[in-house]
């Protein structure tokens, strides 16, 4: 929680003035989705669920957009994130409880917890990929069926941390093709911030950035 920190030259990256402190404090994340983004193939023919709604699901949400795929849904049982997420581009949000007979050709994983891995498995049509970008506990455990990767012919990929991707990310930022800023949720006093912190799991936290 420092204020300021030293860091080689070799690791900053220049910030242009048209990228405000708030957007440039979350080129970091947009980097690691690109990172994993750029695993993944897609095609005007594809159809994409995106598991997870939260401020990770928003970016990949916005970055898949771009690429005009045939549709994109977004599993995300919290209905206050319904309108956000359709405003973003999503052609439908379901709940997964409610959906467990969507396929999709790629399924992008979010979450990290054992059932939503378990249901990008499941939802992931014949030729599929299947990312799985939520960080899960270590200990973590899933019932996959190898007779499944096999007859469906799966492609499985993870993604870690964001390797060569930050100059993208300023420039996705900085031409306004993703948006961070409005999914930014709290915006955090560094005095309240133990406070905060302390009160966390309660206060439904998408994004939040602390002020100094």
């Amino acid at each position: 929680m420092g204020e300021y920190c030293l860091v080689p030259e070799a690791n900053c990256y220049h910030i242009p003035d048209s990228v405000t402190f708030e957007e440039a404090a979350l080129v970091e994340p947009l980097g690691c989705v690109l990172h994993g983004f750029r695993k993944i193939q897609l095609s005007p023919l594809s159809r994409v669920l995106i598991i997870g709604g939260g401020f990770i699901g928003r970016l990949f949400l916005q970055l898949v957009k771009g690429q005009n795929v045939e549709s994109i849904i977004v599993s995300e049982p919290t209905e206050s994130k319904k309108s956000i997420l359709y405003k973003l581009g999503a052609d439908q949000v379901v709940n997964p409880i409610d959906a467990p007979h969507i396929e999709a050709d790629v399924v992008i994983e979010c979450v990290g917890r054992q059932e939503s891995m378990e249901f990008a498995f499941n939802a992931a049509a014949k030729g599929g990929q299947v990312l799985l970008f939520g960080v899960s506990a270590p200990e973590t455990v899933i019932s996959v069926s190898p007779f499944e990767i096999f007859s469906k012919e799966l492609i499985i990929k993870g993604s870690f941390v964001n390797p060569f991707t930050h100059e993208e990310a300023v420039s996705l930022i900085s031409k306004k093709v993703v948006n961070v800023k409005n999914l930014i949720s709290h915006r955090v006093p560094m005095e309240e911030l133990p406070g905060i912190m302390a009160d966390y799991p309660k206060l439904n936290v998408s994004k939040a950035i602390v002020m100094y």
